[in-house]
């Protein structure tokens, strides 16, 4: 009975895994660290309400250095209680309040730490802060004018909501950040705002002071996290990671976690990014063959693992977040400069083979024995385009892939992360090879038309794909460079 549970567990995740659109993230993504402020006004005192949530890699990276001090990637409750005092002064150092143009005090109150369990049974980090600040009768104007912001994480994405309102006589006249609370104190993202999740960071606001107070108002709600329900996807692989747990899984179930991690990389491959529109590019425009597309997908899959052991190594500094950005942009100059040399070669083989062409246009006698050389575009493949063709296809790396690695570390195994790794970016490289080859298959069933061998395409073909290559490198380049403003 045990082992049909198991199976039909292992069969679910990799169903799922396989067919679903969705990825092994928080909702806000692995690397994202989410805001909240809630600023409550009243006649005697403005009250902050701060709330840090952070996704599994930032936490991962805050255990660390900072929580686990026995190194076994778990936190105790000595570990929490003393992680505390370091983080909040941090956090209140980083948070400003301003009434009337004068800097307020504030002061923290309460404070507390919750450890979640995020995808991949990683733990997940959330820091409450309460802060009070006195307001003194001879500030309150008839309308007063409150300026608060919060500098905390600045660099990294994340949700960044700012909610405003007044009780105890006090009334909210104008705000620059909308009055409706968004995401209930980062319990539940809206899925309609996150592809463009809110950026409050500051906001400047307008309150007055009632004549006659009405009747206290109950006190908010204490500070407290409930966390939206887990995906499928997200269940089913804890329910596989929670059977890996065992000091001894069985071989099936060994197996399964291989195929599932070969399906991911293969589905995360099918998503936009990876250069799949450049091998296709870059293998129609020149003399690709079926080796060339399994070399490709070679070099993207071991160049994908060495960029996971690289960004897991760095986890415990640099946020992931912030380095892929950067990766992605050497990726997009790459690609440029490799479509530059490729015009460069190519365009000037072109202008000869039709400045030949129209000087030497008359018909040759079947008998006529003397022969012409007829120059066509060079589109022979060249080994260190080849190769970087397959580097970029697997330099920008997953977070997905990062979280099978590290999940494995938190479980003390190593060694079986670094398998599935390898098999992530294997199902990864498998992708990218098939559009290699089905890249070449398509060019070999061009050249065998007769009508296609006579047209000028079929002779601009490799200048055409080096344009094609040089554009897409501006394009990766252009949004790359647009992603590290926005950060």
């Amino acid at each position: 009975m045990r082992s049909s549970h198991s199976l039909s567990g292992i069969a679910l995740t990799l169903f799922v895994c396989a067919f679903s659109s969705a990825a092994l993230c928080h909702p806000m993504g692995n690397s994202s660290i989410n805001h909240y402020s809630g600023i409550e006004v009243s006649p005697s005192e403005i009250k902050v309400d701060f709330i840090l949530d952070m996704a599994e890699l930032p936490s991962y990276q805050e255990m660390v250095r900072r929580v686990d001090k026995d190194g076994d990637l778990e936190i105790s409750a000595e570990e929490k209680k003393a992680f505390l005092p370091v983080i909040v002064p941090e956090l209140a150092r980083e948070l400003s309040l301003q009434l009337n143009g004068r800097p307020m005090n504030l002061q923290v109150t309460r404070r507390s730490i919750h450890v979640g369990v995020g995808v991949g049974y990683l733990t997940l980090l959330t820091i409450y802060v309460e802060l009070r600040s006195e307001v003194p009768r001879n500030l309150i104007k008839a309308q007063n004018v409150v300026h608060y912001e919060d500098n905390s994480h600045k660099r990294t994405v994340g949700w960044k909501e700012i909610f405003v309102q007044a009780w105890g006589g006090a009334k909210i006249l104008k705000s620059s950040v909308k009055s409706k609370l968004r995401s209930r104190r980062l319990s539940d993202y809206p899925e309609e705002f996150l592809m463009s999740p809110p950026t409050d960071a500051e906001v400047t606001f307008t309150y007055a002071v009632a004549s006659e107070a009405p009747p206290r108002m109950a006190t908010p709600p204490r500070l407290e996290r409930r966390r939206p329900p887990k995906t499928a996807l997200e269940r089913a692989a804890d329910r596989l990671i929670a059977l890996i747990k065992a000091e001894r899984p069985s071989l099936w179930v060994v197996a399964s976690a291989f195929l599932l991690a070969v399906l991911m990389g293969g589905r995360h491959a099918l998503t936009p990014g990876h250069g799949k529109v450049l091998v296709a590019a870059y293998l129609v425009g020149t003399r690709g063959t079926i080796s060339h597309a399994i070399t490709l997908g070679l070099v993207a899959t071991l160049t994908h693992t060495l960029a996971i052991f690289v960004l897991a190594v760095l986890a415990a500094t640099v946020l992931p977040g912030r380095v892929i950005p950067w990766v992605a942009v050497a990726a997009g100059l790459l690609v440029a400069t490799m479509g530059i040399t490729m015009l460069v070669r190519r365009l000037p083989v072109l202008l000869r083979g039709e400045r030949h062409g129209r000087e030497h246009s008359h018909t040759h006698d079947p008998t006529d024995s003397h022969h012409h050389p007829h120059h066509h575009p060079s589109g022979n493949v060249s080994r260190w385009q080849l190769l970087s063709v397959g580097m970029i296809g697997g330099m920008v790396p997953c977070p997905g892939a990062l979280i099978l690695l590290l999940s494995a570390l938190a479980l003390h195994k190593a060694k079986y992360g670094i398998v599935l790794v390898a098999c992530y970016s294997l199902g990864l490289g498998i992708v990218l090879t098939m559009i290699a080859v089905l890249a070449v298959a398509a060019r070999g069933a061009a050249q065998k038309v007769s009508r296609f061998q006579r047209s000028p395409l079929s002779k601009a073909l490799p200048v055409v794909s080096a344009c094609f290559v040089l554009a897409y490198g501006c394009f990766l380049s252009y949004m790359a460079f647009k992603l590290l403003q926005n950060r």
